[in-house]
This record gives C-alpha cells, structure tokens and sequence, in this order.
C-alpha cells in the first residue's frame, strides 16, 4: 500500500525518474533527426561546396604558374569565339546569303548563351558574363538576318 501511495503522489524520486526517462526521449530524438539532417545536407553536397568557395576565392594572380596562365587567357580566349563567327555574320547582312542557315539552330545558341550569361552573372563570373555578351550579340545578328533574308 506504500508503495501504491509513492506512486500516485508527487515523489522526488518518481519526478526525477520520469524527468531522465523524457530527458532520454528527447534526446534519441534529437540524435535521430541529427542522423536525418546529415543524411539530407550530404545530398546537397555540390551546393554546400560551390557555397564554400564562393565565399573564399583562389588568391589572384594565383601562386600556381598554370593557373595564372589560365586567368590571363581566358578574356581574349573567350573574346576569340565570336569574333570568328563574325564572317558568318558578314556573310549573311553583306551578301544577303542566309543559304544553309537554320533558323532554329541559331535561335537555340542565343537561348544558350542567355542561360549561360545568366549562369555567369549569378555566380559573379566576369569571364562567362563577357564571353556570353559578345555571342549573344553576334548570334542575334545572324538571327535577325536569316529573318529578314
């Protein structure tokens, strides 16, 4: 009967023994959903990577001589793809030929190089955002000459 007594009033012990047993509770559960998280953040692995150096640029000049050749390449290389498509565009606005020129390929690469200027203006990257200005003009060039040729 004491023992029936214990248990139904507020005992000290009987308190501190149902504190440990939710303590326990909440922590299997809080392990758990830590397990959980881990497992979801490691699906978002490439963001979490592309996050990380954002935020902490290569140095520049970098140290490493191929990289700082790369840096210093990489404008006129970028520049270099549509000043050759130039002749295409001369082509086509001084001699009127559009012959062999598919509307619809030309049309796809500026839906390209839109995606891929918008690609370089979101990440701050003033190569892409250079390169991608430069086709976009000379491809809507040629755009606008099949149409009206």
């Amino acid at each position: 009967m004491l023992s029936h007594a214990i248990n139904q009033c507020n005992h000290p012990a009987k308190i501190k023994t149902t504190n440990n047993t939710k303590n326990k509770k909440a922590l299997k559960q809080k392990a758990a959903t830590k397990h959980m998280n881990e497992r979801h953040t490691s699906a978002l692995h490439h963001y979490h990577v592309r996050k990380r150096i954002h935020k902490k640029h290569e140095e520049y000049p970098h140290p490493d001589p191929w990289k700082r050749i790369m840096d210093r390449a990489i404008y006129p290389i970028g520049a270099l793809g549509p000043l050759l498509t130039i002749p295409q565009l001369l082509t086509v606005w001084i001699h009127k030929d559009t012959s062999g020129l598919s509307l619809v390929t030309w049309v796809s690469w500026v839906v390209i190089a839109f995606f891929w200027l918008a690609y370089g203006i979101t990440h701050r990257e003033w190569p892409i955002i250079m390169t991608y200005i430069g086709w976009i003009a000379v491809e809507l060039g040629v755009v606008i000459g099949i149409l009206l040729y």
